[in-house]
């Protein structure tokens, strides 16, 4: 149970790390960096938590191959996840799963900001593709071949945090 608070405060943090950088949000240097590295450890931490972590991974390997980490807080973060990593032993075993995953989110990032940010479909099409929803179904599907709903539970937890914190540090 403890992994669904954990994944909201990732959520959370990654949200208020990418709201400082560029969104206005005024927080201090050292602070920023302090919760990025916090949310990349939280990330490795996790990532040995949980059931199905490739899923996960496969998330974190998509945002950075559509240029997400576009920040040096952000960058900091991967390192930090890289390095906490190393040290819990991280293992993946269906690189298969990594792979789809990190394609799905690179395709849902794509779609973000090359049909929505653009506004290039309009009325439902807009507001279905505006919740990003790629990777939730993706969630879904995979609770349902795994009978393990804590996948999708995950995600919801993290979307949470990081709709928490864009509302409430606005």
């Amino acid at each position: 149970m403890i992994e669904y608070l954990l994944s909201f405060a990732l959520g959370f943090a990654v949200k208020t790390v990418d709201s400082s950088v560029e969104h206005g949000l005024k927080l201090k240097p050292a602070l920023r960096y302090f919760l990025a590295i916090i949310y990349g450890a939280l990330l490795a931490y996790l990532i040995n938590l949980v059931f199905l972590p490739e899923f996960f991974l496969g998330i974190l390997i998509g945002v950075i191959i559509a240029g997400k980490i576009d920040s040096k807080e952000h960058f900091s973060a991967v390192i930090s996840f890289v390095l906490f990593s190393f040290f819990l032993e991280t293992v993946i075993i269906n690189w298969v799963i990594v792979a789809v995953a990190a394609m799905l989110c690179y395709f849902e990032e794509w779609v973000n900001d090359n049909i929505v940010d653009k506004k290039k479909v309009k009325g439902m099409l807009l507001k279905f593709l505006s919740v990003r929803p790629v990777l939730e179904l993706a969630a879904i599907a995979l609770s349902v071949i795994y009978s393990n709903i804590s996948i999708f539970l995950l995600l919801l937890f993290f979307d949470f945090g990081y709709l928490s914190s864009k509302n409430c540090l606005k």
